[in-house]
Formats: structure tokens, C-alpha cells, sequence
């Protein structure tokens, strides 16, 4: 397992935002990212693919209408990979985390 430190998959902005939306969702259609991020497919399907050869995400195909789909999910590891890289960008802005007591 990498380190979230030395791991440049989640010093990319786009690719950290990426695994945010999937953290908090349980199935992401492609277009999602393109449409929201502003990317084209091509672009949209290299971080993908980057995060899936991280073993960060993981991808259903299927068909939906007339038309191919993918959707994505965050794996285990992506979580505590993900987890780690917050704590750090926390901890590197010198701010405290907000605390769940309200």
C-alpha cells in the first residue's frame, strides 16, 4: 500500500476531487465527472483509469437506454488511502478538524 504522502495520484487535484464525490456516493456514472469538472471524456477516463489501476476505484459497465455506461465506486483502499491524504492536507494547512459535536 502507498503512502498518501508519496502517492502523486492524490496530489492531483482533479483526481482527490474525483474520490471526494465517490466517498460520499455509491455509484458515479463517467459523465458525472466530465459534465461537473468540466473535462472531456478522454480526460475524464485517464484519471478514472488511474485510480482504478490504484485500486482506489472500481468500474460496473452496463447498459442504460440505447447507450454503453460505466459507473464507478471507491474500493476500501481508496477510502483509507483517501482518508490518509485528507488528514494530511489538514494537518499541512495547520487547521484543526471540525469537531462532530456540535
Amino acid at each position: 500500500m502507498t503512502s498518501a504522502m508519496s502517492n502523486p495520484l492524490l496530489v492531483s487535484p482533479t483526481r482527490a476531487a474525483f474520490l471526494g464525490v465517490l466517498v460520499n456516493t455509491r455509484l458515479v456514472e463517467t459523465s458525472f465527472f466530465a459534465e461537473h469538472f468540466v473535462l472531456t471524456m478522454e480526460e475524464t477516463a485517464e484519471h478514472l483509469s488511474a485510480l482504478k489501476d490504484a485500486g482506489y476505484v472500481k468500474e460496473r459497465r452496463g447498459t442504460f437506454g440505447i447507450g454503453k455506461r460505466r459507473w464507478h465506486r471507491i474500493t476500501g483502499h481508496g477510502q483509507v488511502d483517501f482518508a490518509a491524504h485528507l488528514e494530511l492536507v489538514i494537518s499541512s494547512a495547520g487547521t484543526e478538524r471540525p469537531s462532530d459535536s456540535g
